[in-house]
């Protein structure tokens, strides 16, 4: 067995006593231990060779020349503070070598009462603790920087569940670990999570049999250790901003162990207190929330979507079913929606849906749900109602937010909905028969103008049937080429001859027959296809007007009602340009029509379509002028050319003094604006009578001649037919 060398300093003034030491040193019989001893008579010189050499054990005397008593020990150990003392004291002095040891000695010896073997025990074991106390010192230190640096909060608190050590990641909360020790945990904690997470409360609500609670609580503050300790605790706590701004709360996932110590010769164990640490997970919890976002909310409005909204509906139904109560479902749909994105973009639309969207939720009550299916439509969850009465009251409230005008973007819009309303059990028993009755029941308030709600049913079905088959097919005729025009002619009320010719649409669907245009050009408008239509029509009336003028026939006027869709459509003047020059037909014989409404809508871009409309030499009709609500200052500084008295107006000329009255009026104005007038389904003499009586100059009607297919029209003009028996 090797030899160790010790380097022994021995500080003793009392040259007997230095002597007894090296004697009993000497005598030491032990191959494992050697030494090399220094003996100094004074504290000075002791000091000064301690500050040049460095020795593995110090025997000091507390009683020396130049110092004497405690202060002795402080300054050798501040000297030396690694290397073990062991202090030689008289029998009187053991008071101050306890004292000594109490601050860092590593043992003491009383003269006379000690041999060789006892000597060597107490400098191999004063040599031995040194080392063991170093090592832990340097594991300490290692612990500590290791646990500095983890980016995890580490903390401990007592059984008190006051903070005893907390690391720097701390200061990710804006606060210092100083800051925090000796606080209670729910002072960095969000209210509502320091309730969930205390023991005391925990443990009382899940011994609490009367609250169903089975799952075991995760605890803050926890006892158990091994495999019942806490793991992914999710809590909030206190974030503050350094910037002065609001404080606030961000998510940590805790785990935490209880800690113990032993009672020496007992297997009891003793609690201190909780160990864990607590990792930041905000970032992973936002990115949780914006997929859940994703998921269950539409990226436009924010309300619930389609997936939510049926998740809800099926929630409701698992109570309402146990309750033996009523729910209702409501769908809506934004009337002619299609026409502000066509006319205004995507941007101006998803501005008005989400606008939309804040009135319908200050429609609904508590426990109500408000969702976007898509598009334009909208759904609304009531999971408790005593009677349909509650569903038309809230039907009621939204039609009445709805029609509010809405400014977006500079311009001010005034927009409808159209409801469906299916009650449980009524209407359906499951999510699916709810939803598909109230879309049934929303395109009958459709098809009845809008604005207005419809509940379901069972003869809805077969009219809505109708109407989905029919927005099917749209999407085909097109391409099956079922569409075909009609022409009813315009005449001169004085000469009775044709001036012009209305264009007319007609579908001839495979299966359903003749359809006419009031029952699928609503289906057209609502789902779009008015656009593709009315673009095929267009060209069709325009190669028509062609092929007459190229026949030689009389140049007569073509006239096609435009839709307020395509009107409003940003393509529109491009269409009109390229089928304008595809055609050849000469756009002095082209006359578009718009409504009264559609004239009064959006004023601004109304005027500069209508004037890049007439430069390109095309007239413009106003059809059923006196039914809307029109602005003689806009209406005149508008270029029209002719003006279209609605057929209601006509019917009540010599039944209805008060409706003559308005005829006259309309004639009287355009003839003011220079204005061409036509008057719209003339059925009798009488009415021609009056209209020419008060000089309208032309008429059309089926008087004169119901709308005809081309070729018959084509004959007319061939023959110069007059509509007058001469």
């Amino acid at each position: 067995m090797n030899s160790i060398l010790n380097k022994i300093l021995l500080i003793e003034d009392n040259p007997g006593d230095a002597r007894l030491v090296r004697e009993m040193l000497s005598e030491i019989n032990d191959p494992t231990f050697s030494f090399d001893i220094e003996c100094v008579t004074k504290l000075s010189t002791g000091l000064e060779f301690l500050a040049q050499n460095k020795v593995d054990v110090i025997l000091l005397d507390l009683s020396l020349p130049d110092s004497h008593g405690i202060d002795t020990f402080f300054q050798v150990y501040k000297q030396s503070p690694d290397t073990p003392i062991v202090v030689l004291s008289g029998f009187k002095d053991e008071t101050l070598s306890i004292e000594a040891v109490k601050n860092g000695a590593q043992d003491y010896l009383v003269k006379g009462h000690v041999d060789g073997h006892l000597l060597k025990r107490s400098i191999r074991y004063a040599i031995e603790r040194q080392g063991v106390e170093r090592e832990l010192l340097e594991s300490k230190q290692r612990y500590t920087r290791l646990v500095q640096m983890v980016p995890d909060i580490v903390y401990t608190i007592d059984a008190e569940g006051t903070f005893t050590f907390v690391n720097g990641a701390i200061r990710n909360l804006g606060c210092e670990p100083e800051q925090l020790v000796g606080k209670h945990f729910s002072a960095i904690m969000h209210p509502e999570d320091a309730g969930l997470v205390n023991r005391s409360k925990a443990l009382a609500r899940y011994r609490d049999k009367s609250t169903g609670t089975k799952e075991i609580p995760k605890l803050f503050d926890e006892r158990r250790t091994e495999k019942r300790k806490t793991m992914g605790l999710e809590v909030r706590l206190l974030r503050n901003k350094a910037n002065g701004s609001d404080n606030e709360y961000v998510y940590f996932e805790v785990n935490a162990s209880g800690l113990y110590s032993k009672n020496i010769g007992s297997e009891d164990k003793v609690f201190l207190g909780t160990i864990g640490i607590m990792r930041d997970i905000t970032e992973r919890k936002q990115t949780e929330a914006a997929i859940q976002q994703m998921a269950f909310y539409d990226a436009v409005t924010g309300l619930p979507n389609r997936t939510l909204f049926r998740d809800r509906i099926s929630m409701s139904l698992a109570h309402i079913q146990r309750e033996s109560g009523m729910l209702a479902v409501l769908f809506l749909d934004l009337d002619k929606f299609k026409l502000v994105n066509d006319s205004l973009g995507h941007a101006v639309g998803d501005q008005l849906l989400k606008t939309v969207a804040d009135r319908l939720a200050n429609c609904t009550r508590k426990g109500d749900t408000v969702a976007r299916m898509g598009g334009d439509e909208f759904t609304l969850l009531l999971p408790v109602i005593k009677h349909k009465g509650d569903a038309e009251e809230v039907a009621e409230k939204i039609l009445e937010k709805i029609s509010h005008p809405f400014v977006i973007d500079g311009h001010e819009l005034t927009v409808t909905t159209s409801i469906g309303i299916a009650m449980y059990p009524a209407d359906g028993a499951d999510i699916d028969t709810l939803l598909k009755n109230a879309d049934i029941a929303m395109y009958y308030a459709k098809d009845a103008g809008g604005n207005n709600y419809k509940h379901y049913t069972k003869m809805l079905s077969v009219k809505v049937s109708r109407r989905m088959v029919m927005e099917n097919e749209l999407r085909q005729a097109l391409e099956r080429k079922e569409f075909f025009i009609c022409y009813q002619p315009q005449i001169n009320v004085s000469t009775g001859r044709i001036v012009g010719v209305e264009a007319l649409l007609r579908w001839q669907h495979h299966e359903l027959g003749l359809v006419f245009p009031s029952e699928f050009i609503p289906v057209a408008e609502g789902t779009g296809m008015i656009v593709p239509i009315s673009e095929w029509m267009l060209s069709a009336v325009c190669v028509q007007g062609k092929a007459w003028q190229s026949a030689g026939l009389p140049a007569v006027r073509l006239a096609m009602k435009l839709p307020s869709h395509v009107f409003q459509w940003r393509s529109f003047m491009e269409t009109i340009n390229r089928v304008l020059q595809e055609t050849g037909m000469s756009p002095s014989l082209l006359e578009l029509e718009i409504t009264e409404t559609a004239a009064m809508r959006n004023v601004e871009v109304t005027a500069t379509r209508l004037s890049m409309v007439n430069a390109l030499g095309v007239k413009i009709a106003i059809d059923d002028f006196g039914i809307g609500y029109s602005s003689l200052s806009c209406l005149s500084s508008y270029p029209i050319h002719t003006l279209k008295i609605g057929k209601s107006f006509v019917q009540g000329i010599s039944t209805n003094p008060h409706v003559e009255s308005i005829v006259k009026a309309i004639i009287v104005m355009a003839k003011n604006l220079k204005m061409n007038v036509i008057a719209e389904g003339v059925e009798t003499r009488d009415q021609l009578a009056f209209l020419k009586e008060y000089q309208c100059e032309e008429a059309q009607g089926p008087l004169f001649c119901k709308p005809e297919l081309p070729s018959i029209v084509e004959k007319m003009l061939s023959q110069d037919t007059s509509f007058f028996r001469a």
